[in-house]
């Protein structure tokens, strides 16, 4: 079979991992597979990039082309191309301006001339992150069989990948209480956009799937089931090969953990200013933790910036993030202890590889992390923003 995977990048978070890992995955069964992406970084030979711009007016196509050129180098610069662009597409910066959803991205039309032979499936991971059109799914799911995974609540709500707290989007949406949430809009227009989504999903052919069934659930009761042919819970796969039981001291030799202290791990894309993780609980815990214990403990924040601090018996060490799948299994492997915090997820790959490696897991029960651990027996359930109860926790495990 030749299949194709759509995704935001062929680098980020974990949704964006599960569909290259899966990419990958199918190729080693023997199979086509190529990773269709807004934004490549790699360069592996399956990963092609849309380029929306290639379809946009001749004005609005030079003017975006500079403006990613100038992005890295001359930041001013690339503003004012961006401003450019925008006289060329007046609509669009006008429906932004009130509110909308951007969906102009022309290059997710032409998504099936993208790959050769024609693909027998396409399957779609996250949508939203500036590179792909919603519209065109009605006319895609009509030419082929498409498979839609959930990774986060925005194909059912007007703007927002999570509802913190919100469950306006079971009526429609509307009054939004954050329209600065991820993806943001510069207007409350919710109601609308929701209701434009519902008309795509009415004239759309899905087969979905969620690594949750709390999101699963959600999906059944949204305006998504308009377009739902058949749908699966289909937790993530974990590479057992790779996240393993390791030897503990080996593995602290190679990342140059001290052997005899207590290792406490949080890992996180953005770790500390990630605005749907909760950096805030691990850290207030961490800190309980110092101010109760005299035992020496190294804490590893992955996904930050480099750095580090002292608080009392605790060494901090900040770490950038980490890419390669082995470095991060012996991060694992050399911890004693997984902290998760978050204000909203879905069904976390970290909270998997960290179990898959053996080490407990303490984490806050939203989304579908409560799937994913069996209170009291690999791990602990905390409420969210629990930084008191996750450090009660974590002391109970390092007494144990």
């Amino acid at each position: 079979m030749n299949l194709v995977f759509v995704s935001t990048a062929d680098r980020a978070g974990g949704a964006e991992k599960a569909a290259s890992d899966l990419c990958r995955g199918v190729r080693k069964l023997g199979h086509k597979s190529s990773l269709v992406v807004g934004r490549r970084s790699a360069g592996d030979e399956h990963v092609i990039e849309i380029d929306n711009d290639q379809h946009r007016n001749g004005w609005a196509r030079t003017w975006r082309r500079s403006q990613k050129i100038l992005q890295a180098r001359h930041p001013r610069l690339a503003r004012g191309a961006g401003w450019m662009a925008n006289l060329g597409e007046l609509k669009r910066w006008h429906s932004l301006k009130i509110g909308c959803e951007d969906f102009d991205y022309p290059g997710s039309h032409h998504l099936l001339s993208l790959v050769s032979p024609r693909p027998d499936i396409v399957h779609l991971h996250n949508l939203h992150g500036g590179y792909f059109d919603l519209r065109a799914l009605s006319t895609l799911s009509h030419e082929i069989p498409v498979v839609m995974t959930l990774h986060d609540e925005w194909m059912l709500t007007g703007h927002c990948s999570y509802a913190i707290n919100c469950n306006r989007w079971e009526s429609g949406c509307g009054n939004c209480p954050d329209p600065g949430i991820y993806p943001a809009i510069q207007r409350d227009r919710t109601r609308q956009n929701l209701a434009e989504k519902q008309a795509i999903y009415r004239n759309s052919r899905l087969f979905l799937s969620s690594p949750s069934r709390w999101l699963m659930d959600e999906a059944r009761r949204s305006v998504l089931g308009d377009a739902v042919i058949e749908s699966r819970v289909i937790p993530y796969g974990i590479d057992h090969e790779i996240f393993m039981r390791g030897d503990r001291n080996e593995a602290r030799r190679l990342t140059g953990i001290p052997r005899d202290d207590f290792v406490i791990l949080y890992l996180a894309n953005k770790a500390r200013t990630n605005p749907l993780k909760d950096f805030r609980t691990i850290d207030d815990a961490v800190r309980i933790i110092a101010s109760h214990s005299q035992r020496r403990i190294t804490f590893l924040v992955v996904g930050g910036d480099s750095g580090g601090e002292q608080v009392g018996t605790v060494t901090i060490r900040h770490l950038n993030h980490q890419h390669d799948p082995g470095d991060v299994a012996r991060l694992y492997q050399a911890s004693d202890l997984f902290l998760h915090a978050a204000r909203a997820d879905n069904f976390p790959l970290t909270v998997l590889e960290a179990l898959s490696c053996g080490v407990p897991v303490i984490a806050t029960a939203v989304g579908g992390i409560a799937e994913q651990i069996i209170d009291g027996c690999d791990g602990f359930l905390v409420p969210p923003a629990g930084s008191r109860e996750m450090a009660e926790r974590a002391l109970q495990l390092m007494a144990d």
